[in-house]
C-alpha cells in the first residue's frame, strides 16, 4: 500500500493536472506496444481501459500527500499504472520532466488499512442536479451536485475539490439524515494556483446512506480577473483550463470502532487526544515566512467570521469580515504584495472562539 506520494511537475506554469491510473488488465499496456515511441496520447479522465481506477490527482499548489503510518492507497499486485498530464494551452515547446515519489507502509505495521479514493461529486448526471453544465457569457452560474449514497460505515479522511479558472466558491456538506447536515469544507474565494486536498483534524465516521452535496458558483463576466475570454464566451464541461471542471475527491476507508479517535493533524491536537487550547480557534497558515501571497485554513464554530492582519505596532493592514456563512473548514487567501518586510500578527475571531499567529512577511 502507498503510504506517501508526491507529484513534482518538471515544469509548473505548463501542467494543468496530473492522473495517476492503475489499470489490473493489460488494455493500457497493450496500448502502449502499438507504437515505438513511449506512452500514448489522450487517455482523458478515464484513461484507454475501462479497468483503469484514479490513485492520485495532482492540482496545482498540491504539496505531497501523506496518511498515518499503517494506511496507505491499495495497489494491486501486477497492475499497470499510467501518468495523464494535461498541460495548459500556450506553453509549445516548453519541457517538463515530471517526477512521482512513492512510500510504501511497512510491512511491520499492525493492522493496515486500505484508503480508497472516490469521485463522488461531479458535473456528470446522476451527481449534477441542474444540467446541463454550461456556463453562459456574461452571466454568473450556479450548480449543484448529490453523491449516491454511502454503502457502508466509512472513515472520511480528506477532500479535494476541483474547479477552473471560472470557479469563484465551492462549498460541500455532509447529509447523515433529511435534518442533519454538515458543513465538510467551504472556499469562499477559489484560486486555481491552490488546490489544496482537505485533510480533516480527526477522522469522521460516516453512517452507511450518508451522502456528499456540492454547491460550485462560477462567474463568466469580465468582473472575473481570472477569465481567459475577453470578450467572455459560453464554457461548458471539458479537461482543458479553457473548460470548466466542478468535481470533489475523498480519501475514505472502511470504519473500524475507534477511527474517530485518529488524529490527522498534530497541529489541532495532542497526543493524548486533547485539544490544543493555546488558541481557542483552530488555524493553520501557510507558507510562512510568505512573500506576496497568504493561506489560512480553520474550523468555524459559528456561521461568522472577523480577522485582521496587524503590523507590530497594532495597526491593521488586512482585514475581512464575514457573517451568515457555513461553519465548518474554511481557507482564505490573503493578498501581501505591497506589504513591508517584518513581523505581522494574524487574528481571527469567529463566535466566542479566537486566533493569533505570528506571521513573517520576507521580499
Amino acid at each position: 500500500m502507498l503510504n506517501e506520494i508526491e507529484i513534482i511537475p518538471g515544469a509548473p506554469s505548463a501542467v494543468h493536472h496530473i492522473f495517476i491510473f492503475q489499470d489490473t488488465s493489460n488494455v493500457s499496456w497493450d496500448y502502449d506496444l502499438e507504437t515505438l515511441e513511449p506512452g500514448f496520447p489522450g487517455a482523458s479522465m478515464g484513461g484507454v481501459s475501462p479497468y483503469t481506477q484514479t490513485l492520485m490527482v495532482w492540482g496545482p499548489g498540491n504539496s505531497a500527500t501523506k496518511f498515518p503510518s499503517n494506511m496507505g492507497l491499495e495497489m494491486p499486485p501486477g497492475a499497470d499504472y499510467i501518468v495523464s498530464i494535461h498541460y495548459a494551452p500556450g506553453n509549445i515547446g516548453v519541457v517538463d520532466s515530471t517526477k512521482v515519489r512513492f512510500k510504501f507502509v511497512d510491512s511491520n505495521e499492525p493492522n493496515p488499512r486500505a484508503i480508497g479514493n472516490y469521485r463522488l461529486l461531479h458535473w456528470h448526471v446522476p451527481s449534477l442536479l441542474n444540467p446541463p453544465f454550461l456556463i453562459p457569457a456574461d452571466q454568473y452560474k450556479t450548480f449543484y451536485e448529490t453523491s449516491t449514497a454511502v454503502n457502508f460505515d466509512q472513515s472520511l479522511i480528506a477532500l479535494q475539490p476541483h474547479m477552473h479558472l471560472l470557479g469563484k466558491s465551492f462549498k460541500v456538506m455532509l447529509a447523515n439524515a433529511p435534518d442533519d447536515s454538515t458543513n465538510m469544507v467551504y472556499i469562499p474565494e477559489w484560486n486555481f494556483n491552490w488546490q489544496l486536498a482537505y485533510y480533516l483534524p480527526k477522522i469522521l465516521k460516516i453512517g452507511a446512506g450518508a451522502t456528499f452535496y456540492g454547491t460550485g458558483v462560477y462567474d463568466n463576466t469580465t468582473n472575473n480577473p481570472n477569465n481567459p475570454n475577453n470578450p467572455p464566451i459560453d464554457v461548458g464541461a471539458g479537461e482543458s483550463t479553457l473548460e470548466e471542471m466542478m468535481s470533489c475527491r475523498f480519501y475514505m476507508m472502511k470504519y473500524q470502532p475507534g477511527d474517530e479517535d485518529i488524529i490527522l493533524d498534530s497541529a489541532f491536537y495532542l497526543s493524548d487526544n486533547s485539544k490544543i487550547v493555546l488558541n481557542d480557534l483552530e488555524v493553520k497558515v501557510y507558507p510562512n515566512p510568505v512573500n506576496e501571497k497568504l493561506y489560512f485554513i480553520t474550523s468555524l464554530p459559528e456561521h461568522n467570521i472577523y480577522w485582521t492582519l496587524r503590523n507590530e505596532i497594532g495597526t491593521i493592514v488586512r482585514s475581512g469580515n464575514e457573517i451568515n456563512i457555513p461553519n465548518g473548514i474554511y481557507s482564505k487567501e490573503v493578498e501581501l504584495k505591497n506589504l513591508s518586510a517584518g513581523n505581522y500578527y494574524l487574528c481571527l475571531y469567529s463566535g466566542n472562539q479566537k486566533s493569533i499567529q505570528k506571521i513573517e512577511v520576507i521580499h
